[in-house]
């Protein structure tokens, strides 16, 4: 079955499907009373979306839901049945077996979505022809789901906002749990049941008494009046700090090893170990690289990890 794919915020086109029976012949909707579109997050335990459809042609079962912006306001895999309620008080659901699967893809305007690399760019390492889209979806899903096991190598590469991390008190410093920094959005102390929210100042002669200053490398120092530093509230938790990290584009050679990664596993799980539409040279060898018995989670392979190795994530001090 194939996949209806939106943008995010996006209300048209509208959801269009076709049902059918069992056989395959066409469901003849002229008794039914209402038909209504439930969607689903694949993750999810309740309906993103349940409303009423439109019939377009009765005899053919053709129908239709029209989006609201708030039904597609979040990016991501659903699930979609029509649930037909027909005049003898009987329910019906279709498709008669599984789902038809609808993604909503991040739009540009709305802060996230962000990948390591594009679909452009690994379909070009893999040779795939420009008018072939029929592994896209695939291609995607394999990097998002490998992009935890880089970052779990490298640290953040993707920016992404932490809200609110909270670090113990009692030093004039404290270094985030994820970096390089981008931006510094809030830093909260407690003194007591207080709350104090810090200025933040570029230099050491602006400070105040509740001031701070930060630098890319993760450290986010207490300054006060006088260009000089106090300490943090002593105790747990009493600072509470709120920030953007990750890096400004993806470095070169953390590109490199993800494509080098897209290629072995989409080989391993697509081609059954063939090369890639026959050409390219990965620089990966699936039979000298590739752990023997079957796959458990991402394998990265030793000349990947060699490309990343300048990008590895430091300990993280709290």
């Amino acid at each position: 079955m194939t996949t209806t794919t939106i943008k995010r915020g996006d209300t048209t086109p509208a959801l269009t499907f076709s049902l059918v029976d069992a056989s395959g012949v066409a469901v003849n909707l002229t008794t039914a009373t209402t038909v209504t579109m439930v969607m689903r997050s694949q993750s999810g335990i309740t309906p993103k979306v349940s409303a009423l459809a439109t019939v377009v042609t009765p005899a053919t079962g053709a129908v239709s839901y029209t989006w609201t912006a708030q039904d597609t306001n979040l990016a991501g895999r659903y699930d979609v049945e029509w649930l037909v309620a027909w005049n003898n008080g009987s329910i019906q659901r279709f498709p008669i077996q599984g789902y038809q699967s609808v993604s909503i893809e991040e739009d540009l305007s709305t802060p996230g979505g962000a990948r390591l690399i594009s679909l452009e760019e690994i379909r070009d390492h893999l040779r795939i022809a420009s008018g072939d889209r029929q592994f896209d979806a695939r291609l995607l899903r394999l990097l998002d789901a490998m992009t935890p096991t880089i970052e779990a190598i490298t640290g953040p590469i993707l920016q992404r906002i932490y809200q609110e991390e909270t670090y113990d008190g009692g030093g004039w410093f404290i270094t985030v749990r994820h970096r390089p920094i981008v931006e510094v959005h809030s830093v909260v102390e407690y003194r007591g049941p207080i709350p104090y929210v810090l200025t933040q100042v570029p230099t050491p002669d602006l400070g105040q008494i509740y001031s701070y200053m930060w630098e890319p490398a993760g450290r986010i120092t207490r300054r006060t009046v006088g260009g000089g530093m106090t300490s943090f509230p002593g105790g747990a938790d009493t600072v509470f700090v709120t920030y953007t990290a990750g890096q400004a584009t993806v470095p070169g050679n953390v590109r490199e090893g993800v494509l080098r990664m897209m290629d072995l596993h989409f080989q391993r799980q697509e081609l059954g170990g063939g090369r890639a539409f026959g050409g390219g040279n990965s620089g990966v060898s699936l039979d000298d690289e590739l752990p023997k018995g079957p796959p458990v989670g991402f394998f990265v392979p030793g000349v990947v990890r060699e490309l990343l190795e300048p990008n590895r994530r430091h300990p993280s001090v709290a």
